[in-house]
């Protein structure tokens, strides 16, 4: 669910935000 949410707003936003869950959160 985070995963999903982080990439969509990687998408709209295109934030460095989605960089930091995505090493957090395991894929």
């Amino acid at each position: 669910m985070t995963s999903t949410a982080c990439f969509v707003i990687v998408s709209k936003n295109d934030i460095p935000i989605y960089e930091a869950e995505v090493g957090s959160t395991p894929k």
